[in-house]
């Protein structure tokens, strides 16, 4: 996670919120992220029904994010 955006969202609220403002325009968006793990292990978690959507969000960087860059995760994967 970008310093930049950490020391702008202070707070896992603040975060999730920013995501969710930002993610509720694509359709298929879950509408709730959460964060997961802390410092330079913390996750945001988000979700979407459609593959198209969750590839759009994974492709590059977000500037309204201060450059944070979304990846597919797997919980599955993680183990």
């Amino acid at each position: 996670m970008p310093d930049a955006f950490k020391s702008k969202f202070t707070t896992n609220r603040a975060i999730c919120d920013k995501v969710d403002r930002a993610f509720s325009k694509l359709s298929s968006y879950n509408s709730r992220a959460r964060c997961e793990g802390s410092g330079d292990k913390k996750r945001i978690l988000v979700s979407f029904f459609a593959q198209a959507d969750l590839t759009s969000s994974t492709s590059g960087s977000y500037a309204d994010f201060l450059d944070l860059v979304f990846v597919q995760y797997s919980s599955a994967d993680a183990k």
